[in-house]
């Protein structure tokens, strides 16, 4: 939800108000929140839509299609966080 609202400030041109924290603005602007023209926080959002989704139907019904979607998603989320 975090990275999600933080895309949206990203491409809304607001800054994001920092009440109790500060330097929070200066992180999100900095050169190293932006990876190939797109947001750090965008590919969180991207990772974590689907990421609840499959836990959703991990609850609902597990099948083994969606046990392996799910690592091979964790997966790849454990590679791009090194």
């Amino acid at each position: 939800m975090i990275s999600l609202y933080l895309t949206l400030v990203h491409y809304g041109g607001d800054g994001s108000p920092c009440y109790d924290v500060h330097g929070c603005e200066q992180v999100q602007t900095s050169g190293y929140s932006i990876a190939l023209v797109v947001p750090g926080a965008l590919f969180g959002a991207v990772f974590f839509a689907p990421m609840f989704y499959l836990a959703i139907g991990l609850l609902a019904r597990p099948t083994v299609l969606l046990v392996r979607a799910t690592k091979v998603l964790a997966f790849l989320a454990a590679l791009a966080a090194d």
